[in-house]
């Protein structure tokens, strides 16, 4: 389950991202493809539409309760997946994550931040993974 302090924290944050989000998403997906180029693969939609979903399992983790948020992410990733998401490909997108909140948010990123992330994107991880 979320920890509570940590999704409120989460929460806070993307409404702070959101009036930039398609930036985010756009640095998202540059830092992603630049890291792991082999994973280009499994994206198969234009990179509008890759941003476009991507900001929706954002708002979706954010804005929902878990079990909605969980069912709807793992619907889209069995629909865009061109293989089945496996552990490995979530801990690369781990690092990107992370990597694209700081670089988003350079003069208010804290260790808390960081934490609350990790957090909730390791649960979110596990419990797709668990289905």
């Amino acid at each position: 389950m979320f920890d509570p302090s940590q999704i409120a924290i989460v929460r806070e944050n993307w409404k702070a991202i959101r009036p930039k989000y398609a930036q985010f998403a756009e640095l998202f997906f540059y830092y992603l493809f630049d890291e792991f180029p082999e994973l280009r693969f499994m994206f198969h939609a234009s990179p509008y539409r890759q941003q476009r979903d991507f900001l929706k399992i954002m708002d979706r983790v954010a804005f929902e309760d878990e079990e909605t948020a969980i069912r709807g992410i793992s619907i889209a990733n069995k629909r865009y997946a061109k293989i089945p998401v496996q552990l490995v490909h979530y801990q690369m997108l781990e690092g990107v994550l992370i990597r694209s909140l700081k670089e988003a948010q350079l003069n208010t990123w804290t260790p808390e931040l960081e934490h609350a992330w990790l957090g909730v994107y390791k649960e979110v991880v596990y419990q797709l993974l668990s289905h």
